[in-house]
């Protein structure tokens, strides 16, 4: 810098130290050795990232090296200018040895680079495999013997050749098969060694192991409620072969019944199950016995049962259900129809009222009405008779279905009025059937015009299943 304030500016690109020769192709008014020189050294910028397919080393009980944290990143520098911070010490202070995340921060050693980008990641030390060697006492073991008693004697091997303590037990689902066989186990590190160890399986062989003599099988059933095409529960039951004195519980059995199959129930009671196990040549069965309701289905509910007519197919909307089938719900041309719902299969199925009668469910298509012309019968019934009552239901029912602003106030009082006219003769009908003593001409005939006033068929056939005669 002169005296006038003028800067000279140079970069060497190799890195080198500023000598003087480096101003020689600059011009100054004076000799350079007149001038003082004011030096600023700017860092170079390099942009960094993560290496996303870095292979993390597993654990192997030295410190992680700054090379393979070097290797986690993608720039173009030399490791020799950069320096590494972990989990936010210096990389010579932190303690990078154990499986487990460090979170890694790279950055310029010397101030010469100013690093941007992605500098920090997280590095991921992987558990090691264990060596494990297992051992078991197999002097004197037959087929009933259970696996699980069987004392297991397992030895870890760290990656240095350190020994490592923990418990190994045998793998579940496993029973001891008659000769010499290999059976799987699970050797778990104690804590001390689990931060750097996986859980690990294994094979240990069991020698000479005799083939028990079956001679009979036992079942414990608990309580359970079953109704129609339930599957069979298999928690509610224990089976134990015996051998001898021994028995050991087992699950690999078959089970058969009198009636249905193990994943679809029948409805009966004391219903034969029997227990089937077989060891080698030799099958013992037993057997106990369950009771199972009838599967309870609700009774369809149809909230309109009046229709214009259209000229199209009009369907009294029934809801559908795979244990019932209905049948007579789809016309087109006026007039008065009965549909029917029949329970497919009734011997394993009722209704929630516990009969399994068919349902009757009388509808109406009827040639198009005002609501004034609905209104208008409404207000001309005098009384609800025998004679009338299917009419009022019809009326009722188109009345109900008006919108609110259609309906007026003196034909929804009047309707009130023929409505306990109607409920005081049903309820009057069924009290008559059974106050009789027997089912006569007259009684018969109150029970028929009960039918068509709405009374229930299974009501009725209550009823008359009460008389002694008829």
């Amino acid at each position: 810098e002169d005296s006038e304030g003028i800067f000279a500016s140079v970069t060497r690109k190799d890195g080198g130290a500023l000598e003087e020769q480096d101003l020689a192709s600059f011009k100054f008014s004076r000799d350079i050795k007149q001038l003082a020189m004011k030096v600023i050294v700017t860092a170079k910028t390099v942009k960094v990232a993560l290496d996303e397919n870095v292979d993390f080393a597993a654990y192997d009980g030295a410190k992680l090296s700054q090379e393979e944290l070097f290797g986690m990143f993608k720039m173009e520098m030399n490791i020799e200018d950069l320096a590494f911070e972990v989990d936010g010490v210096r990389y010579d202070e932190a303690e990078i040895v154990n499986a487990g995340e460090y979170t890694v921060k790279v950055v310029s050693a010397n101030g010469n680079y100013n690093l941007t980008g992605t500098t920090e990641g997280v590095y991921k030390i992987a558990k090691a495999t264990l060596t494990v060697t297992a051992s078991a006492e197999s002097d004197g073991l037959d087929t009933s013997d259970d696996l699980y008693a069987v004392p297991l004697n397992v030895k870890g091997v760290g990656v240095n050749g350190e020994e490592v303590s923990g418990t190994g037990v045998w793998a579940p689902g496993q029973s001891l098969s008659e000769g010499t066989n290999k059976y799987k186990f699970v050797f778990t590190p104690d804590q001390e060694f689990a931060v750097n160890y996986e859980v690990c399986e294994g094979e240990c062989k069991i020698a000479n192991v005799a083939q028990a003599t079956l001679t009979d099988v036992s079942v414990e059933v608990k309580p359970s409620a079953y109704v129609a095409f339930d599957k069979f529960d298999r928690s509610s039951i224990v089976v134990e072969a015996l051998y001898g004195e021994d028995r050991k519980q087992v699950t690999d059995y078959t089970l058969t019944f009198s009636i249905g199959a193990e994943d679809s129930l029948f409805a009966g009671t004391g219903i034969t199950v029997t227990v089937t196990y077989t060891d080698g040549d030799v099958t013992q069965s037993t057997w106990f016995t369950i009771d199972v309701a009838k599967r309870a289905v609700a009774k369809p509910v149809v909230d309109t049962t009046v229709f214009d007519a259209t000229g199209e197919t009009i369907t009294l909307p029934i809801a559908e259900s795979e244990y019932y089938t209905v049948y007579g719900n789809t016309a087109i041309e006026p007039g008065r129809y009965v549909a029917t719902v029949e329970l497919k299969d009734p011997a394993n199925t009722m209704w929630e009222d516990g009969s399994t009668d068919v349902v009757s469910i009388a509808w109406t298509i009827s040639e198009p009405v005002t609501s004034d012309e609905v209104i208008a019968d409404i207000l001309a019934m005098e009384k609800v008779t025998w004679q009338n009552a299917e009419e009022f239901l019809e009326l009722e029912a188109r009345y109900n279905a008006l919108d609110k602003s259609e309906q007026t106030a003196d034909a929804t009082a009047k309707l009130a009025t023929l409505k306990a006219q109607y409920d005081a003769l049903r309820n009057a009908a069924f009290d008559d059937i059974e106050a009789a003593h027997e089912v006569t001409a007259k009684s018969l005939g109150k029970a028929l015009a009960a039918a068509a006033a709405g009374l229930s068929a299974a009501a009725i056939a209550l009823a008359i299943a009460k008389r002694r005669s008829i």
